[in-house]
């Protein structure tokens, strides 16, 4: 099983939002291009992205890159 424990449930009505390691997280399936895992919580029994929330959400990036444009981008605004 892959680890899920840094990822809280996104339903502000769950009665676990917002708390990490609870143990109600599962993979329900992957999908897209970057084969991106969609999130079950077993209490609310809600799905989501793991980037909901994220700047990744939407992206057409993958991890890899998305980390590069950050570090370039980090290291131009040194330089100013």
């Amino acid at each position: 099983m892959l680890d899920v424990s840094n990822y809280f449930c996104t339903n502000q009505r769950c009665k676990d939002y917002g708390i990490k390691g609870k143990g109600n997280l599962n993979v329900h399936f992957r999908y897209g291009k970057h084969n991106r895992r969609m999130l079950y919580c077993t209490m609310c029994r809600i799905r989501f992205s793991e980037t909901k929330g994220t700047a990744f959400f939407g992206s057409k990036y993958s991890a890899e890159t998305f980390g590069k444009i950050i570090q370039a981008t980090a290291e131009s605004s040194i330089l100013l």
